[in-house]
């Protein structure tokens, strides 16, 4: 049976979304200091963890008994503090903010290639006009609107200096 941090392994993370669970998780621990039934653990489970692709494997682990005590969830925080240390880093930034469901799209691309598990860097960089540019390793994909006007900008200004030495 996989436990919660293998579940959550499985997952391609944003470097925020990332934070923000282990925030989510140390509150959590604060709050798994005493006996709850299931249905009172699935109420500070859904008022905790705020992103809710996390908190259906927080819920899941509940419905098979894997026990979710304050040293499991202190060993689980442990271990998504080091996560960033484990994964590649890929940066994306695109000209305006992408759903996230594009982003996991592009997240998967890129996964697939290395088959590595990643830790997505996302920004917004407006200078870009349009399109998206992503950093992984040693490699640069540029489909931005700003790189492509920039390289007609240099074959114009060639061709009109051509045009004016003839």
């Amino acid at each position: 049976m996989n436990s919660i941090y293998d579940k959550l392994n499985e997952k391609i993370f944003t470097k925020n979304e990332l934070e923000n669970l282990v925030i989510d998780i140390e509150k959590l621990i604060k709050k798994l200091d005493q006996k709850y039934t299931e249905e009172e653990l699935k109420t500070i489970i859904n008022e905790t963890i705020r992103q809710k692709k996390f908190a259906n494997i927080f819920l899941a682990s509940i419905k098979v008994k894997s026990g979710m005590t304050p040293e499991k969830m202190q060993d689980l925080d442990k271990k998504l503090h080091d996560l960033p240390n484990t994964r590649k880093s890929v940066s994306i930034m695109t000209a305006i903010p992408i759903l996230n469901e594009d982003m996991e799209f592009f997240a998967q691309m890129i996964q697939e290639k290395d088959s590595s598990p990643i830790l997505i860097n996302y920004s917004v960089d407006s200078s870009l006009i349009g399109g998206i540019k992503v950093k992984a390793q040693k490699y640069i994909y540029d489909l931005s609107l700003k790189t492509h006007l920039e390289k007609y900008k240099v074959e114009w200004l060639k061709l009109i200096k051509r045009h004016n030495e003839s």
